[in-house]
């Protein structure tokens, strides 16, 4: 596939993805999630709170936010949330508890709402949560202290931007080297290259390509494997009927 190719199809996709936003806030939730949210949250008047704020975060979002729009792309059953892909659902298919210990420090790249660094943050040390945009970073912090959780912490920044004196041990890349907003600047090679750098030496990458229609597969390992040891590859099951088939890597820093 040329460049050129998958450059039309991405665009295509991105153009895609937008429509598909607005659908699902105006029509797609309100009629197939609302039910179910409004279910869970009557059991307890702090949820019925939180999922209010949650709403609100993600009105301001659709209103003032000049990217990608996210209403609800990940869901949490913990707190009653039912997005598109629910958050213990893709930890279990990513197997992920299998490669994370009570010592590691975390890095969440893109991590939307923050609900899978949420929900493994009892297993490690610490999480690192980074998304550039800043609504979904207030949602994860609604729930954050929602669930009394200590040892996470969520950061506004593109990765581009994104500095650290510390490596991480394992690295959490989820279908975020780049976005459908085309606020993403740096080249796949740019992102990995900065990646190795944050990750300790033996450390781990979980990674997880986009749509495998618009991905170069054998390019991208080719560049991973500078600087990871291939342990684990498979295609993942899909979370919703939306969803697009993507691939896993779970890498170890050479």
């Amino acid at each position: 596939m040329t460049d050129e190719t998958l450059a039309t199809q991405k665009k295509d996709l991105s153009n895609q993805w937008k429509k598909i936003g607005e659908q699902l806030w105006l029509k797609y939730y309100k009629i197939l999630f609302a039910c179910k949210d409004t279910a869970a949250a009557c059991f307890s008047g702090n949820k019925r709170t939180l999922h209010s704020n949650i709403k609100d975060e993600l009105e301001k979002q659709r209103k003032a936010w000049n990217g990608a729009f996210y209403p609800f792309y990940q869901g949490y059953q913990k707190i009653g949330i039912h997005g598109l892909r629910l958050t213990e659902k893709r930890i279990k298919n990513y197997d992920l508890q299998k490669y994370l210990k009570s010592t590691d420090t975390v890095l969440d790249i893109g991590c939307n709402t923050g609900y899978i660094a949420l929900e493994i943050s009892s297993s490690i040390t610490k999480v690192q949560g980074l998304e550039i945009n800043p609504c979904l970073i207030n949602v994860a912090n609604l729930v954050k202290e929602h669930l009394k959780i200590s040892n996470a912490e969520f950061s506004t920044s593109s990765f581009e931007n994104f500095s650290s004196k510390k490596q991480y041990s394992v690295i959490l890349s989820l279908a975020s080297h780049e976005t459908w907003d085309n606020k993403s600047t740096f080249t796949f090679n740019e992102y990995i290259e900065k990646v190795a750098k944050l990750c300790l030496p033996r450390g781990i990458l979980v990674f997880e390509t986009h749509d495998l229609r618009t991905e170069d597969v054998p390019r991208m390992l080719s560049v991973l494997q500078k600087d990871f040891e291939l342990e684990v590859q498979k295609k993942l099951e899909k979370e919703h009927r939306l969803m697009p088939e993507r691939m896993l890597f779970v890498m170890r820093k050479r």
